[in-house]
């Protein structure tokens, strides 16, 4: 837990740079807005608020349109750095959709944080 953050993802281990942390295999996808309702209609209301929470859209590579996505998994703690220094991931494409590697080495117990841009 983290003061100003809420909760997050802390490495139990060293990192390595460029190791790969995350993928996005437990990630919903949702192209049209009617099928993000119907998921979040099909769970309790509770999970539902969060969900609206977390989830987040990306481009979806036409230049007019996005994806909402919700991290079911960890993917969902991974929070943002509030300054580029603090920034120790990067996201890349990696087969079958998108991966967060280490940008340099992660000590045990430091928080794992990303750029949402």
């Amino acid at each position: 837990y983290h003061p100003r953050m809420g909760r997050g993802i802390y490495a139990t281990r060293s990192i390595p740079n460029n190791t790969l942390i995350w993928t996005e295999d437990y990630t919903a996808h949702f192209t049209q807005g009617w099928q993000f309702r119907k998921f979040l209609m099909q769970v309790p209301p509770d999970i539902a608020c969060d969900l609206m929470i977390w989830s987040y859209a990306i481009h979806d590579g036409s230049g007019s349109g996005a994806i909402v996505c919700s991290d079911l998994d960890a993917g969902s703690l991974l929070n943002e750095g509030s300054r580029r220094s603090e920034v120790n991931t990067v996201e890349r494409n990696v087969e079958g959709g998108r991966g967060v590697y280490s940008m340099r080495a992660i000590d045990a117990g430091e928080q794992i944080l990303m750029n949402y841009n």
